[in-house]
């Protein structure tokens, strides 16, 4: 099978599940997977003989359906971010964000996840067949709103701890339009060797201070 179809939707849910993370256990789950591009039910096939075979969903009738794979990942893709609360951004480290949200218009643009950093909205794009296009990139950078591209349109993997990371961890593969001005960098910057500076010359002075006070107890007690 050239293409096993990974992704399907959970009907109860309405959840995307990669189907990695199925247990042969989960009964009721297997039951109720389906496909997101011909809406047929699907079987979870998750054990084999040979040990090398990958887990994968497969239709019962619609042989020829392959499941709108680039689809699927987009959304998984969106709910991975739903699900979570924590990102790592290029050249700005672990961030924490609340209250994510997937398909909430703002403004003029509907990006596909919108969250809260820092009390003000942040958004984040999935990257599969198509990128952000010039003008939403111009809307998001002239209007200083922080905003994360992720592109996914290279991921070949079949296993969904590696989608997981590749959304929430691998900064190469980010295009960040906005996030802080240059100016308030460098300002940042300085404003943070300062008070390192500050800080020092009190530490030196306090030292001075103590020096001259342990100085003078001696001269004191020579005198008595």
């Amino acid at each position: 099978m050239a293409n096993p179809i990974q992704i399907a939707v959970h009907k109860p849910t309405n959840k995307f599940i990669h189907v990695d993370t199925i247990k042969p256990t989960d009964k009721d789950l297997r039951c109720q997977c389906y496909c997101l591009e011909c809406d047929e039910k699907l079987e979870a096939v998750l054990e084999f003989k040979d040990p090398t075979r990958i887990p994968f969903f497969r239709h019962s009738k619609n042989l020829s359906c392959e499941g709108a794979p680039e689809t699927a990942l987009h959304e998984l893709g969106k709910q991975i971010l739903v699900e979570n609360n924590r990102i790592n951004i290029k050249n700005h480290g672990n961030i924490f964000y609340s209250n994510p949200v997937a398909e909430k218009r703002f403004e003029k643009i509907r990006p596909d996840v919108t969250a809260i950093f820092e009390g003000k909205p942040i958004h984040f794009e999935i990257y599969v067949t198509h990128a952000v296009d010039a003008g939403k990139a111009k809307f998001l950078a002239e209007n200083k709103i922080k905003s994360v591209e992720i592109n996914l349109s290279n991921c070949q993997t079949t296993s969904f701890e590696e989608i997981k990371r590749m959304v929430l961890e691998q900064t190469e593969l980010q295009t960040v339009f906005y996030w802080q001005e240059k100016e308030a960098v460098e300002t940042l910057i300085a404003k943070q060797v300062e008070n390192n500076w500050f800080e020092q010359v009190l530490k030196a002075a306090f030292f001075l201070l103590m020096i001259l006070g342990i100085i003078r107890l001696f001269r004191n007690i020579g005198r008595s």
